[in-house]
């Protein structure tokens, strides 16, 4: 795996309400319209409507969340998420 964590990163999304993700080391921004959470292959973006964060543990690297989700992008780990999420997007 290119000399990266061997980590396992899943993402369960269930009836587009709820999302479940493994391999989370952090969340990096979170709204009612977007989350995005960096994991141990890159960043991951869930995008959508009423967004909220049920439970987050840096121990186990799990991530719930619920809402209307509409979308979820992957970014590898060579962008910078930090330094410039939207510069990426308007690019």
């Amino acid at each position: 795996m290119n000399g990266e964590s061997a980590a396992a990163q899943n993402i369960f999304i269930y009836q587009r309400q709820r999302a479940h993700l493994c391999g989370i080391e952090e969340v990096e921004s979170f709204t009612d319209t977007e989350i995005v959470a960096l994991s141990c292959l890159g960043a991951v973006s869930i995008i959508g409507e009423e967004l909220k964060i049920d439970n987050f543990s840096t121990g186990s690297g799990e991530l719930e969340i619920h809402g209307k989700i509409e979308s979820c992008c992957y970014f590898s780990r060579d962008n910078k998420v930090k330094k410039g999420f939207l510069n990426r997007l308007t690019k």
